[in-house]
């Protein structure tokens, strides 16, 4: 992780003394986390923080105490993990249960390409020292009355979440309004930063946006608000290839092979979707989870209106939502190409069902070699049943799909010449001339 908020750290020189008060070595532990170099926060929430944990700088008690391990610590276990502190034990031990089952599920699919963060450890600490209190408050938790703290341990994704990516991509789509309003900043150099709340601001900026809600407002007036910009963001950075086509057929299925085993996850969106640096897919934040019999489908159905005092998001809109981020200019161009092309391809689809005298000649004299050219001029006359060029176009596709694909290219780039030499060349006709032959 680059550009480290805060350094709140463990070292592995450091020693944690054998303790019976499981408190008391939890603060020992805090109190490296204060002065030392192998935690770092990444993220901050309203039930704590989220941070990064390099175990190879931990001794091994320390390790032993974040994963529960007995003996030897095993090699895998040293990696990089990411550690949530937070202060709502029945939410956090909510969420590593159903994190723990969503990842064995997807790690049995399949398709690798998505999958969860493991876990490794759940810890739960009854706190009563206000000097442990204060350290944690230090590092950015409040234990409020109920003085608790969890401790989940899980693997790190080593890359962005979704809404980081649509930041970046949005502000790099206002480089001109970024320099012209920052012109002593450099844009890569701001873009690059992990601080998500920074890159929010600025494309608030940016986009003219004045944000009346905070994040933690669930308020349907909060939640319309934050679904706008997240529309408007979106939309100004779509066709641009954020995503690709596989990722995104990816989540989907991994999605519905969650709920094929009754896990729904209920807050699915941009935040909660990681792209590694390796370009496979993490789903993550399993707060509003929950597992239900997959067999019993009245139970399913109220999935995401069971509680009335909360607003859930259906799990499969995410996809709906991101997929023209997955598209390209390519895309923009074949859609753009269909438009156009659309009241020809149902003409031609009415033609085939009908199956007239008329349209069975032209297909025989069309695999028989017949001449493009007359056979086009005479049949759009013969079968004119469709609104300006669509008879044509209807009959320039079915010959291309029945072998003569060379020689409609060849007609379609004759014409349009012909067509752009004009004084008033038919422009309706040279773009459908031009859609239909990026399609062949």
């Amino acid at each position: 992780m680059e550009n480290r908020e805060k350094n709140l750290g463990f070292h592995k020189d450091l020693e944690i003394e054998s303790n019976e008060n499981e408190e008391e070595l939890f603060d020992q532990i805090v109190e490296q986390a204060l002065r030392t170099e192998a935690l770092f926060k990444i993220n901050e929430g309203q039930n704590g923080v989220i941070a990064e944990l390099d175990l190879s700088r931990l001794s091994e008690d320390a390790r032993r105490y974040f994963l529960g391990e007995i003996g030897d610590i095993e090699e895998e276990s040293l990696a990089v993990k990411m550690i949530k502190i937070s202060t709502n034990p029945e939410v956090s031990r909510h969420e590593y249960q159903m994190q723990k089952e969503a990842n064995r599920i997807l790690a049995e699919s399949d398709d690798q390409t998505v999958g969860v963060p493991k876990p490794h450890a759940f810890k739960e600490i009854k706190i009563t020292h206000p000097e442990i209190a204060e350290h944690l408050k230090e590092m950015g938790i409040n234990i409020g009355d109920h003085k608790t703290v969890d401790l989940f341990v899980m693997d790190l994704v080593q890359g962005n979440d979704l809404a980081f990516l649509m930041y970046r991509e949005f502000i790099r789509c206002h480089r001109e309004e970024f320099e012209e309003a920052y012109p002593d900043m450099d844009i890569e150099t701001v873009i690059s930063t992990n601080n998500i709340a920074n890159l929010m601001g600025l494309v608030h900026s940016l986009a003219g946006i004045k944000i009346q809600h905070s994040n933690a407002d669930m308020s349907p007036e909060a939640i319309k608000e934050r679904n706008q910009v997240a529309n408007m963001i979106r939309d100004r950075i779509s066709y641009r290839g954020i995503l690709n086509k596989e990722q995104l057929a990816s989540l989907s299925q991994a999605i519905k092979t969650l709920h094929q085993h009754g896990i729904y996850h209920r807050d699915l969106h941009a935040r909660n979707i990681m792209i590694a640096d390796d370009q496979s897919v993490k789903i993550i934040d399993f707060g509003n989870a929950v597992a239900v019999n997959p067999s019993n489908k009245e139970i399913s159905k109220g999935i995401y209106t069971a509680d009335p005092e909360k607003s859930f998001v259906n799990d499969l809109d995410v996809v709906d939502f991101i997929r023209p981020l997955a598209k390209t200019d390519h895309d923009k161009e074949v859609e753009t190409s269909i438009s156009y092309l659309d009241s020809a391809i149902r003409l031609r689809e009415k033609l085939q069902g009908k199956s007239s005298k008329d349209w069975r000649a032209f297909k025989l004299k069309i695999k028989n070699n017949q001449n493009i050219e007359s056979l086009i001029d005479l049949y759009a006359i013969k079968l004119g049943t469709g609104i300006g060029n669509d008879t044509k176009l209807a009959l320039l596709m079915e010959s291309a799909d029945s072998g003569r694909s060379d020689e409609v290219k060849e007609y379609l780039r004759k014409n349009i010449e012909t067509e752009s030499n004009k004084k008033r060349p038919n422009l309706l006709l040279i773009n459908q001339f031009n859609a239909l032959l990026r399609t062949i």
